[in-house]
């Protein structure tokens, strides 16, 4: 999942599904345990194992049929939307912190204490 616009090293291999349905299966297999198995069996590389978009594209995966597709849907999307709103999130806050700790640093801002607008 690539939640956010950027680049990224030559390691890491893009996978996109072309039909919206397969979206969450395809995002869970390739998560899945049998997979990142295959991934490692087909690696090459001693210091830095790799694998590579041939091998990877060689591996099968078998698609349910559109009713169970669409239950696994139902359920895992949502999951899968929660994960990206709160990365986007976590990323907003990050970029917030950035920007107002420099400033919290120096005294060009201060942050208001508890009791500063407390009237009791």
């Amino acid at each position: 999942m690539a939640p956010v616009d950027g680049v990224c090293s030559t390691d890491i291999l893009v996978v996109e599904t072309k039909i919206e349905k397969y979206y969450s299966y395809l995002v869970m297999k390739l998560f899945s345990k049998e997979i990142v198995d295959f991934a490692t069996s087909v690696s090459t590389g001693t210091r830095m194992p790799r694998t590579n978009w041939n091998d990877i594209s060689g591996y099968v995966i078998v698609l349910p049929i559109d009713p169970i597709l669409d239950q696994f849907s139902k359920i895992v999307l949502p999951i899968l939307k929660s994960f990206e709103k709160s990365i986007k999130e976590n990323t907003s806050l990050l970029n917030i912190r950035d920007t107002l700790l420099p400033k919290l640093m120096s005294g060009e801002i201060r942050a208001p204490l508890e009791s500063e607008g407390d009237a009791s």
